[in-house]
């Protein structure tokens, strides 16, 4: 977090005490795996928070509402404003996602 101490203000203000807990877990396990951490073991971390941050949910937002979906009122889910997803595949070469690691 850029300013920690906003971030700690936010989190103890979180009504919702599962997503409270949610955060305040992070830091720990940050914490627990950082102790004796390598490069390695960063980069590995750095990728699984990738696919779990963008291709899964990705996934599970497309296995929920699939790119030919259509809701009640018989309308595609996918439509106006909402444009259906790609799930993006990890390339070390894309500056983006090198960003991102």
């Amino acid at each position: 977090a850029s300013n920690p101490d906003k971030w700690i203000a936010d989190t103890v203000a979180e009504p919702n005490p599962y997503s409270r807990r949610q955060k305040l877990q992070g830091v720990v396990d940050t914490l627990a795996e950082a102790k004796g951490a390598t490069w390695e073991a960063c980069v590995h971390r750095a990728r699984l928070a990738f696919d779990a941050d963008y291709t899964a949910s990705i996934k599970q937002l497309l296995h929920n509402f699939p790119a030919d979906h259509v809701n009640k009122e018989g309308t595609k889910f996918w439509s106006g404003p909402k444009r259906c997803p790609q799930v993006p595949t990890f390339d070390v070469n894309d500056p983006l996602h090198k960003s991102f690691i």
